[in-house]
């Protein structure tokens, strides 16, 4: 994936989580994660979306919320916990 493509993804999941990290620091802390850590964020991430059943509208400022407690519990940055969520499912797509 090329550096433009890579930090447009980035930025969308700053945005989508009022992430305040830099691009740099997002793909250190991503890629300092086991595989076993992923999955176990993969599930609980997964667990967030899966019970939001309301448009993205409104549902938006309630994900934020929850990844943010998530991230904080695990201590990673709620980007991070998102783009291993896109990770995962975008390679179940291909």
């Amino acid at each position: 994936m090329d550096i433009e493509k890579r930090n447009n993804i980035l930025e969308a999941l700053k945005c989508l989580t009022g992430s305040i990290m830099s691009y740099e620091d997002i793909m250190n802390e991503y890629n300092a994660l086991t595989p076993p850590k992923r999955t176990y964020i993969y599930s609980k991430v997964h667990q967030i979306v899966k019970h939001m059943h309301a448009p993205f509208d409104k549902a938006q400022p309630l994900i934020v919320v929850s990844m943010n407690v998530l991230a904080a519990e695990e201590n990673i940055d709620p980007a991070v916990a998102l783009l291993i969520y896109t990770e995962k499912k975008n390679k179940k797509v291909r």
